[in-house]
């Protein structure tokens, strides 16, 4: 619209279907073609990163519970909670990379707990281990 605005010519789409090589007869099989591009690397990131930053908030409130004030919890909820929601922003991003298998959400929501839970769990070893150490 802003090109229209500014040239007084509108830019003109034709929408073509992409091209598959597998042959099935679902509906939407060219909507699960997905090409691997360095800038989904960022997003990638930010996806991985919020895993671990949820598997290091669980570690937290298990290693640390009763330790914290009442301002600290304030302080983790908050940030689980954000850490959450862009975990739910890029979910669809998360079913394009699996392609296929995306279309059955399930393994997404069996692998991210775990994923979570090991990074607890990785977490609360090393804190043990330094809390002996020091």
């Amino acid at each position: 619209m802003l090109i229209k605005l500014v040239t007084g010519k509108g830019i003109q789409f034709r929408i073509t279907s992409k091209q598959t090589t597998v042959e099935s007869d679902e509906k939407f099989t060219d909507l699960s073609v997905f090409q691997w591009v360095p800038l989904l690397i960022p997003t990638a990131m930010v996806f991985a990163a919020n895993v671990g930053a949820i598997g290091v908030a669980l570690g937290k409130v298990i290693a640390l519970n009763g330790v914290w004030a009442s301002r600290q919890v304030r302080h983790e909820v908050l940030g689980l909670l954000f850490n959450i929601w862009v975990m739910a922003l890029l979910y669809p991003f998360a079913l394009a990379v699996l392609g296929r298998r995306g279309k059955k959400s399930t393994i997404l929501l069996i692998v991210l707990p775990i994923a979570f839970v090991a990074v607890a769990l990785a977490y609360i070893a090393l804190h043990s281990l330094l809390v002996n150490f020091i």
